[in-house]
C-alpha cells in the first residue's frame, strides 16, 4: 500500500518536473531566438 503511493507520488513528480522542465526550455528557446 505504502509502495504504491510512494510510486503514484514519484510519477506525479516526474510529469510535473518534465512539464516545468519542458516549459523553461521552450521559454529559454524563444529567449535566444
Amino acid at each position: 500500500m505504502v509502495l504504491r503511493q510512494w510510486t503514484n507520488v514519484l510519477l506525479v513528480v516526474s510529469c510535473t518536473w518534465r512539464a516545468i522542465r519542458g516549459y523553461w526550455f521552450n521559454a529559454l528557446i524563444l529567449e535566444l531566438v
